[in-house]
């Protein structure tokens, strides 16, 4: 499953349409973000891989902000992910600090 929450992104989107279909393409998450979480909304997400706290937060306002432990449980737990598959998290900024995001998720 892909989690698509980025607006004027139609180069990501675009990958996301060709990936979608190909069994071994990788995991994509889509979404806004910062050097230190991404945030996913309603749309799309399964409530499974979220705490009961986050899960409150999603209902309430309709998106919530993961830091890398919450988006990697979020993704182990997302139906059409398998283990040891290859994640893209499409996210802005996630990459800009070293002590970010995006290292524990690539990891």
């Amino acid at each position: 499953m892909n989690y698509s929450f980025l607006t004027n992104a139609w180069a990501y989107e675009k990958a996301w349409l060709r990936w979608r279909k190909d069994s071994k393409a990788p995991f994509n998450v889509l979404g806004h973000g910062n050097p230190f979480s991404v945030q996913v909304g309603v749309q799309g997400i399964h409530p499974k891989g979220l705490s009961q706290a986050n899960l409150l937060i999603l209902r309430e306002t309709g998106e919530v902000l993961l830091n890398a432990i919450q988006l990697a449980r979020l993704i182990r737990t997302a139906p059409g992910y398998v283990k040891g598959q290859h994640i893209n998290v499409f996210s802005c900024a996630c990459g800009a600090e070293a002590q970010g995001i995006a290292q524990p998720i690539g990891n």
